[in-house]
């Protein structure tokens, strides 16, 4: 009574426990249920070129960083949207979630520094996924773009009751910090972190119910960027409490990236008993972007120093933070031609900066001086093709003489073996040199230090130039290549200049065309301006016969020809759209027939093809109805589409004629019936009514293979053309196929098991087996293993098919005796004893069971084979002479064969030597010649039967009338001495001219002292020991 009272107490402390807890707050049990009602907060950026922060599953009342960062700063953040309403224009502040799903979207706007868009780095993206839902919130919007080779921070933030175990990528376990640091690579990425759910302080079910609960107060986890404020530290409790606590943390706005503990103390709290649990702050790089400026020089000019650009520094840092400096470069040159440089910038490291680079720009245009543009020449010397020296040669309108000498007077003496400069009218040597066009010619120095064929070659014409050979009074065109000539060693200053080409500007002008789709191009033309022309211009257009309608360029470049100041003016090809008619066609019927089927033509089709290439096929319709009156009706064609065509329309017309009045008919299918299996029948029809004009369509679904059933013979229109037309449907049933079951004959000897009966079939269709029967046959058999020799019915039933009607035929068993001994005690004469071999049992009335005659038992003397012997109360019928049976037997003298033998087996008289007579009563000889195997009886070599037997002395006793037959029989014939029974001298051999006492087969004396057989019955008798027949 005690123990069930305590159990009670237990159960009530336990319950009031329970409610005491759940009403006072913030409980954890031991074993907590899952968390209550979840919210989601949605936290992205709108473009999606911003980092977010807050994304993720809350409770009502729960506390919620929501923080937004531009990638780059040519975005700048202008306000939040919270479920489309704007909200905030702060990108960062604490949300108290509400019982509801809300979605906080951060918008930017483009304000580039550089008024160019960034470059297009490849970007892939990043996701950022928890294996339980509400557990956290990550610092970046999970699916949001990074360019490749961006250095990515991941950040956890984990929800209270959840325990952080890792992030993973797919299945490998790749950090166990809540914060993870990596390079994005070429392709997307998903990273999970995984939770599990697991209260930090649990309640002890037992306590009792007016035992106080322990305060527990936990710092929240904040985290911020570097550089920025500390948040407002707020904290959490699990029951009322008295007074204040007080919250605070070594990090401010300069301590590096990092996490730093927010620590409680108890304030003015009351109580003895506290449980004080720190937060964390978590302070992450701040974004630093690095900007490449942007620069104009003029053709020929020194690049500048590139300089940079750093937004994002925090608490007045500049770049002497960085502790890798980043690297500035552009591919442009002194000689780089006019155009828009690349200023790439990359690398760039720094503790607390998360650092983006964005690159810069360098134009390069015309080089002028005054109104004029510089031109500039290159000349190179050498041999064979390889050029060691160099001079450059400006020719600048406005420059004087005194220009020319203060622009540049390094003067060129280089180790090669081939050097090349120009002079002044002072014959100073300069490798840079800016002549007036006014005075076209630049005089030439140069050095040969190894005789030769020496090559100058112009590497850069801003303008036509030629060379002046004084030696050999030439000018020298290097449009047409290098200049090669041979030279002895030494310095000639007196035999080369340069000097302007006269002036041949002139303008081409490709011709502007229109064709229609599907056309070949004109043959385009160009008309020029000013100068003649020299040469022929190469104009092309990517445009051919399946171009799509638009407009292309037909542009015109130098291709032959060889004026020097040419002006191209590209030309424009129009294609429009090709012609194309739609046709809706005539058609005629009858009155009271449906509308036939309207089918559109087309002419006009180009590139062979097809209406396939219609975006909107044409609708084609006419107010024409069954039963419209005789006319003629509109066929409308209407609404087709075409990329490349211009589509016209030619309606057609539907000519309503009178119907003929027609009799109604009536079609009617036959019905049929077959067996499963079977083809269908052709199916037929009847008519009642009028004359039927067309054939009619009849269908049936059923097949070879369908199953038993019913099926509808289906009659339609087909091509019956007749106005007033009912069809009536046929059925056709397939019944089941006739299947026949049988289990065959089989044959043991007694003892034997019953052998496992097999049953056979005949019937199955649609070559299906015996797999498709339902349920099996059963075949079943009186006869035991101890059953006794005969004949037992084998009876096979119970099967079952679904498309097959069963019919069983029975076999047999057939019980063999074993081999039996006959004669001697059963004969009362064991000198006539043998051993016989069952042949065929009883099988009914009009079957006598047969036996082989297999062992001779030692028989001796004269032996008379029987004709029938008796077993077990059962007569059999003697009808083979097994194999061996008398083998080597050279007792044996005499052997009576009855007429009841129908075969000898191999060997069967094989070494009897002393046989001296054999009488056989059967009128045809058997066949000892021919092979096989029959019972107890062998016949392989019809010689071997009597091979031993002396065929000269035995004498052959065969029925009168067989004589002829068994000397003409093969083997028979060997004996010398066949004759008839009871023609023979029988008496002189058997008395031996001596009387004799003449006993009958039981031993009874029916003559004494007789000399001879006269008067004696037809019948075997005893005559001196041996057998004689009398007949």
């Amino acid at each position: 009574m005690i123990k069930q009272l305590r159990c009670i107490l237990t159960g009530l402390l336990l319950v009031l426990g329970s409610n005491l807890m759940m009403a006072q707050g913030d409980w954890n049990p031991t074993n907590p249920p899952e968390p209550s009602a979840k919210y989601k907060i949605t936290v992205s950026s709108s473009p999606d070129f911003a980092y977010t922060s807050g994304t993720g599953w809350y409770s009502q009342g729960q506390q919620v960083w929501i923080y937004s960062s531009a990638y780059s700063t040519n975005y700048k953040f202008k306000y939040w949207t919270k479920n489309g309403v704007e909200y905030s224009t702060q990108n960062s502040f604490y949300y108290t979630v509400e019982s509801e799903n809300t979605n906080f979207v951060a918008v930017y706007e483009y304000d580039p520094v550089s008024p160019a868009e960034p470059e297009g780095t490849a970007s892939y993206r990043l996701y950022l996924n928890s294996n339980v839902a509400g557990s956290c919130s990550f610092n970046r919007t999970s699916g949001a773009k990074v360019k490749v080779g961006d250095y990515v921070s991941v950040y956890v933030y984990v929800n209270q009751g959840y325990k952080f175990l890792g992030w993973y990528n797919q299945e490998e376990k790749i950090s166990e910090s809540t914060s993870y640091g990596f390079q994005m690579p070429d392709g997307d990425v998903t990273l999970t972190a995984h939770l599990e759910y697991s209260p930090e302080n649990p309640a002890d079910p037992e306590l009792a119910p007016d035992q106080p609960v322990t305060p527990k107060i936990k710092a929240k986890d904040y985290t911020r960027i570097y550089g920025e404020a500390n948040p407002t530290f707020e904290y959490t409790t699990n029951t009322d409490i008295s007074g204040t606590p007080v919250l605070t943390c070594d990090a401010n706005e300069t301590s590096p990236a990092g996490t730093y503990a927010i620590k409680v103390d108890r304030g003015s709290v009351e109580g003895e008993s506290l449980s004080l649990i720190d937060g964390t702050l978590t302070v992450k790089k701040a974004p630093l972007t690095i900007q490449g400026k942007e620069y104009t020089i003029k053709q020929g000019d020194n690049l500048p120093v590139f300089d940079l650009n750093y937004v994002g520094f925090k608490n007045g840092e500049t770049a002497d933070v960085l502790t890798t400096l980043p690297t500035v470069s552009c591919t442009a040159t002194l000689d780089s031609p006019e155009g828009e440089y690349v200023v790439t910038v990359s690398g760039g490291e720094a503790a607390n900066y998360d650092i983006t680079c964005t690159n810069g720009k360098l134009t390069i245009t015309k080089a002028d001086t005054g109104d004029e543009t510089r031109k500039l020449i290159n000349l190179s010397i050498g041999c064979s093709g390889t050029y060691v020296d160099k001079t450059r040669i400006v020719f600048n309108e406005n420059a004087s003489l005194s220009y020319e000498t203060a622009c540049d007077a390094a003067k060129m003496f280089s180790e090669a073996d081939y050097q090349i400069y120009t002079l002044d009218a002072s014959g100073v040597k300069y490798s840079i040199n800016e002549r007036p066009a006014d005075n076209g010619t630049v005089p030439l120095g140069i050095i040969v230090n190894k005789a030769g064929s020496v090559s100058i070659a112009a590497t850069k014409m801003d303008c036509p130039i030629v060379l002046v050979d004084k030696v050999l009074e030439t000018e020298y065109d290097f449009s047409d290549g290098d200049y090669t000539f041979d030279c002895n060693t030494g310095t000639f200053e007196d035999r080369f200049a340069i000097k302007k080409k006269a002036a041949d500007a002139v303008a081409i002008t490709a011709k502007s065309y229109t064709r229609v789709y599907g056309e070949a191009n004109p043959t385009f033309e160009y008309t020029t301006e000013g100068a003649t022309l020299n040469g022929t211009p190469s104009i092309t257009c990517e445009a051919t016969a399946t171009s799509p309608v638009g407009t292309y360029t037909i542009t015109i470049t130098k291709g032959s020809v060889t004026n020097s100041e040419v002006t191209y003016t590209n030309g424009t090809l129009t294609i429009t759209k090709a012609p194309l008619t739609i046709k809706a066609g005539d058609y005629t019927k009858k009155q009271g027939e449906d509308n036939p089927t309207f089918t559109a033509t087309y002419e006009g089709f180009k590139n062979n093809e097809t209406a396939d290439v219609l975006t909107t096929k044409p609708i084609i319709s006419c107010e024409a109805t069954k039963n419209s009156a005789v006319g003629e009706y509109t066929v409308t064609i209407s609404g087709a589409e075409a990329t490349n065509y211009e589509i016209s329309y030619v309606n057609g017309k539907l000519t309503i004629t009178e119907a003929q009045v027609q009799t109604p008919i009536k079609l009617i299918a036959k019905s049929y019936t077959r067996v499963y299996g079977a083809a269908n029948p052709t199916f037929e029809y009847t008519t009642e009514g009028g004359t039927l004009n067309g054939t009619p369509s009849i269908t049936c679904e059923a097949t070879a293979t369908s199953p038993v059933g019913t099926y509808t013979i289906t009659i339609v229109k087909g091509s019956v053309t007749n106005s007033e037309v009912t069809y009536t449907n046929g059925t056709l049933t397939i019944t089941k196929a006739p299947l026949k079951v049988s289990v065959g004959n089989y044959e043991i000897v007694e003892g034997e098991a019953i052998p496992a009966f097999d049953a056979k079939y005949e019937g199955f269709v649609n070559n299906e087996t015996a797999d498709v029967l339902t349920t099996k046959p059963s075949i079943s058999c009186e006869a035991t293993n101890s059953s006794l020799a005969g004949e037992y019915k084998v009876k096979a039933s119970g099967a079952e098919a679904k498309n097959y009607e069963i019919t069983y035929v029975d076999g047999k068993l057939t019980i063999l005796a074993k081999k039996f001994v006959a004669g001697g005690d059963d004969n009362k004469d064991e000198d006539d004893a043998a051993t016989y071999q069952i042949t065929s049992q009883v099988g009914g009335s009009d079957t006598t069971p047969t036996v082989a005659i297999t062992d001779d038992a030692g028989v001796s003397d004269a032996f008379d084979i029987p004709e029938e012997v008796v077993h077990n109360g059962v007569t059999y019928k003697v009808t083979e002479i097994g194999e061996g049976t008398f083998e080597n037997n050279t007792n044996l003298t005499e052997v009576t064969i009855p007429s009841s033998i129908t075969s000898i087996g191999d060997k069967a008289f094989k070494g009897c030597s002393n046989l001296k007579s054999i009488t056989l009563y059967i009128t045809t000889p058997i066949s000892l010649a021919v092979a096989g195997t029959r019972g107890a009886m062998t016949r392989a070599d019809g010689n071997s039967v009597f091979d031993g037997v002396d065929k000269a002395t035995c004498i052959l006793y065969v029925p009168e009338g067989s004589v002829d037959l068994y000397k003409a029989a093969p083997v028979w014939k060997d004996f010398q001495n066949i004759l008839a029974i009871g023609t023979t001298g029988i008496n002189a051999i058997i008395m031996n001219d001596e009387p004799q006492d003449i006993y009958d087969l039981q031993g009874r004396k029916v003559k004494a002292k007789a000399t001879s057989l006269d008067g004696l019955p037809n019948g075997i008798y005893i005559v001196n020991g041996k057998k004689v027949i009398l007949k």
